[in-house]
């Protein structure tokens, strides 16, 4: 993370020298901003959210066999938070002299994490992980001043997920869920980006990414066991644009 922190810090140095090696400076800013153009950038946010787990020894009931308890476990939630760091490559289309459209995807690393080794049900054991997020959004904005821009986004995301639950068995994991991996989902948000000088723009987000259900089978009781995880993501983020064009 901190390597990832460096060259990032890096290339948005590099990016804020580009602007002034133009001979650009903040008192030389153009009274109107053309917002139209390929651009890349970096972000630094914050990042919250919840992971609710459900396990059951039996797909069709709350008891596996007569006279046996062994069956539903209590939906539990865990709440994973922390810190953000990513790249960002766009592109906006003026449709006239107040509003635009565009495209944007970013990656970011992620050290978002919950309560770790949590113990729940009858004694399972929650490991938990989000170690990155992509997103891929449209975007339509509204040009409220002539170097200010109010925006909506919406589009596809993915969460990274290193999570998954042990069960109460110790080695014997056979009430075992595994939530690792790629998690698709969708995002939506708002946000207002500043125009600083002709190329170099600063900008202020919040995302909401809704991950689609992972449900699945375990190995208790010859594959009838099932499990679900359900989980949700907000950010809140600040970031540098560089205009290429």
């Amino acid at each position: 993370m901190l390597k990832y922190a460096s060259l990032t810090t890096a290339a948005l140095a590099l990016t804020v020298s580009g602007a002034f090696a133009d001979g650009l400076s903040l008192k030389d800013a153009p009274s109107a901003f053309a917002w139209g153009g390929m651009y890349i950038g970096g972000t630094v946010g914050y990042g919250w959210g919840g992971s609710t787990h459900y396990w059951n020894n039996c797909d069709d009931g709350d008891v596996c066999q007569p006279g046996s308890t062994d069956g539903d476990h209590p939906a539990t939630s865990n709440d994973p938070d922390g810190a953000l760091l990513g790249v960002t490559l766009g592109y906006n289309y003026p449709i006239n002299d107040k509003w635009i459209a565009g495209v944007e995807g970013d990656l970011s690393l992620a050290d978002i994490s919950g309560n770790d080794g949590m113990r729940w049900g009858d004694g399972h054991r929650w490991h938990t992980g989000w170690n990155g997020l992509f997103t891929l959004r449209g975007r339509a904005g509204y040009e409220f001043n002539e170097r200010t821009l109010f925006y909506g986004t919406a589009g596809l995301a993915a969460v990274q997920s290193n999570e998954y639950n042990k069960g109460d068995q110790g080695d014997n994991n056979d009430q075992g869920a595994d939530n690792t991996g790629w998690r698709w989902g969708y995002v939506v948000g708002l946000g207002v980006e500043r125009a600083f000088t002709d190329r170099l723009t600063g900008k202020i987000e919040y995302l909401h990414v809704g991950l689609t259900d992972n449900d699945g089978h375990g190995i208790k009781n010859g594959g009838a066991s099932v499990y679900k995880y359900e989980n949700d993501l907000d950010v809140l983020r600040v970031g540098v644009n560089y205009k290429l064009n």
